[in-house]
């Protein structure tokens, strides 16, 4: 032990036998602690804090979602694009309000006998009277 800690002993048996405060013996000042006050403000600004953060994390997850149902409908289009270049030059019509899994789906043809134009409208959900979301997709098929 060094002298310091020794020094310290003493005087804290002293104040003990003398039953006074410690704190005060020892010089260690009450004003260190924080007030009620000052834990509610910390309290309040730390609230606020991790509601902004919660309502970014939510922002993200919802453009994340959508980001996805994009994704799958565009896949979805593509494929349907696909098809239709498989298929015969002849088979190739308007069709209007398909409903394949969770889309609808809108073919529109325009051309001439060399080729045509093809665009596809995708809507979902398709349970809902009003589709929320839709994308457009086009294509040209010449004929073989």
């Amino acid at each position: 032990m060094n002298n310091f800690n020794v020094k310290r002993l003493i005087k804290l048996w002293y104040c003990e036998s003398k039953k006074s405060s410690v704190s005060r013996c020892l010089g260690i000042s009450n004003n260190a602690g924080m007030t009620l006050v000052e834990i509610i403000v910390g309290m309040v600004i730390l609230t606020m804090l991790v509601a902004g953060l919660n309502a970014g994390v939510i922002s993200l997850v919802n453009t994340n979602k959508s980001s996805k149902e994009i994704s799958a409908a565009s896949n979805f289009g593509y494929e349907k694009l696909e098809e239709l270049r498989r298929s015969s030059y002849e088979d190739i019509e308007v069709a209007l309000g398909l409903q394949e899994g969770n889309y609808l789906v809108n073919r529109y043809v325009t051309g001439s006998s060399t080729q045509k134009k093809v665009e596809l409208e995708i809507r979902w959900p398709a349970s809902s009277q009003n589709p929320k979301h839709s994308i457009s997709l086009s294509t040209i098929i010449a004929k073989p």
